[in-house]
């Protein structure tokens, strides 16, 4: 059993995405693992505070476990209501030392585009 460490630097972060990681990789390897980060995102008005924090604070946790890879949604996510808000995910692939990967509404010269700026 994984016990966790609730005491995070980052505000208002709920612990259970880490803990959940940590104890799916004790069980199986980190080299089995995968993980879905929105941070971004707003959807339904459950958005962080501060979501670069979050994000990037997740990428560095993750490293401790060797996961697999790290799926982030692409940070332009918004309600039909909001203009959406440029964000990088860059800080997040220089954290995580393992595969990222992104996802979204990007074509090939975009797509192309961003992977030479690293997002």
């Amino acid at each position: 059993m994984v016990e966790c460490d609730f005491k995070l630097q980052t505000p208002n972060y709920h612990p259970a995405s880490k803990c959940k990681v940590e104890a799916i990789s004790s069980e199986i390897g980190g080299d089995r693992v995968g993980i879905r980060l929105s941070p971004f995102s707003n959807y339904m008005e459950a958005g962080e505070p501060e979501p670069k924090a979050l994000g990037l604070y997740m990428a560095e946790a993750l490293n401790k476990y060797g996961i697999l890879y790290c799926h982030m949604a692409k940070p332009r996510v918004y309600n039909y209501e909001e203009t959406p808000e440029a964000h990088s995910l860059k800080p997040m692939r220089m954290a995580l030392r393992g595969t990222f990967i992104v996802n979204g509404d990007y074509g090939r010269k975009d797509g192309n585009m961003r992977i030479m700026l690293i997002l």
